[in-house]
């Protein structure tokens, strides 16, 4: 009998598929000290956010468009988190615009 196992199932099960090989890296926004020293703009951290492969990209609105379609395709779609893809894609960009504003 042979037993077929998706990289995903494992994961979901909370096996460790690296086996002790790899190490979590985890990306901070920058800090203070750190963006001050690439120009602090508080238009461009607003649009961009403060993700170092963002803030400091020529091209911030494809580097985000892209964050996002690999969040929704990796991350929401594959695990069945959300019924309605294309709703939740809305409501994640109605979020993304209210996010800076202030609420009355």
């Amino acid at each position: 009998m042979k037993i077929l196992s998706s990289a995903r199932k494992l994961k979901r099960s909370g096996t460790n598929l690296l086996g002790g090989r790899g190490s979590d890296r985890f990306l901070h926004p920058f800090v203070h000290p750190e963006v001050q020293a690439h120009g602090f703009s508080l238009e461009r951290a607003t649009f961009s956010g403060l993700l170092p492969p963002h803030y400091l990209s020529s091209d911030p609105e494809e580097e985000l468009a892209a964050y996002v379609d690999r969040y929704l395709t990796e991350e929401i779609a594959a695990e069945g988190i959300a019924r309605n893809l294309p709703a939740f894609a809305r409501f994640l960009q109605t979020a993304a615009t209210v996010n800076t504003k202030i609420i009355n």
